[in-house]
């Protein structure tokens, strides 16, 4: 499906425009910000060999998920359509980031509004992926309401539409 193509190469692309970027760590330090694809995955409890015999582990699966993927950004198809056969496809992705950052400045916010600077910089520039996927002109973005924010956890989030190509209908090519 080219949705989930889209997908994989925008998340191939925004590693290459933030691999100079660091960000803190909660287990101390800095690191390269955490791409994933539509979700982070889940932890688990190893009490088995395979995925099949692993249990959630439901008490802190969000707080080690918190941990284990800060800093993130989260790849999410969103919602795709096309008017007819003949139409482009629209697919709207949402770019979810979630910045750890303990000083007492609380300035999460700032590398969150940084990597969104840095991406709409890549497509403002050059709207094209891979020579398959075109960037719609809008681009919006978001921060929650102060009171929202979990100290030191920060997230944002930044909403793309992209146009692909469509599977053309073979009855009506000429």
């Amino acid at each position: 499906m080219v949705a989930l193509q889209l997908q994989e190469d925008l998340a191939e692309e925004i590693r290459k425009v933030v691999k100079d970027m660091r960000f803190r760590s909660p287990e101390g330090g800095t690191t390269v910000l955490n791409i994933f694809e539509q979700n982070i995955p889940m932890q688990r409890i190893e009490r088995g060999q395979n995925e099949e015999e692993c249990e959630l582990d439901e008490e802190n699966t969000l707080e080690a998920e918190e941990k284990e993927a800060f800093p993130y950004c989260v790849i999410r198809l969103d919602s795709g359509s096309s008017k007819d056969a003949m139409s482009e496809h629209r697919v709207k992705t949402i770019l979810i980031i979630g910045i750890y950052d303990d000083s007492m400045q609380a300035h999460g916010h700032k590398s969150i509004l940084n990597i969104f600077e840095s991406i709409s910089s890549r497509f403002r520039k050059n709207p094209v992926l891979n020579n398959k996927y075109v960037m719609a002109d809008e681009i919006e973005w978001a921060l929650p309401d102060e009171d929202t924010e979990k100290y030191p956890y920060f997230f944002g989030a930044m909403y793309l539409e992209w146009i692909t190509a469509e599977t053309r209908r073979e009855d009506m090519l000429v």
